[in-house]
């Protein structure tokens, strides 16, 4: 998050939760200010799987849903991204994505720090 920042990244958090405990985890976490907007799923009329979320918030940012990366670890999340059009990336935790699934995914990391360093190489 701090390299995104720092490089002039626009970032928005698009969480199907409540604004309520998207807000808790994070402030607690300690990382709220690396996000330029905080889109939660009462803050939409439909959430995840529907595309809504991510529809709104690439506007708040100000971008193109296809200009956006998407970072996932949830089916409906990895269905909703891609139905917005957003380029989707799938990073697994606890859901291990179904084949049908991973046909929604443009890009697979085993953790954020590969994509940190794809993100980088792709900047040069």
């Amino acid at each position: 998050l701090a390299y995104l920042k720092e490089n002039g990244y626009s970032t928005a958090v698009a969480s199907s939760s409540s604004k309520n405990s998207v807000m808790h985890h994070l402030e607690n976490a300690g990382i709220t200010d690396y996000f330029d907007k905080i889109i939660c799923g009462d803050t939409v009329k439909k959430s995840k799987p529907e595309p809504d979320i991510y529809l709104t918030a690439s506007k708040a940012i100000g971008e193109e849903p296809e200009s956006c990366y998407a970072v996932e670890d949830s089916k409906s999340g990895l269905l909703s991204a891609k139905a917005a059009g957003c380029r989707v990336v799938y990073v697994p935790d606890i859901y291990v994505a179904e084949s049908d699934v991973l046909k929604s995914v443009d890009l697979k990391f085993n953790n954020l720090n590969e994509f940190l360093n794809y993100i980088k190489n792709e900047r040069n």
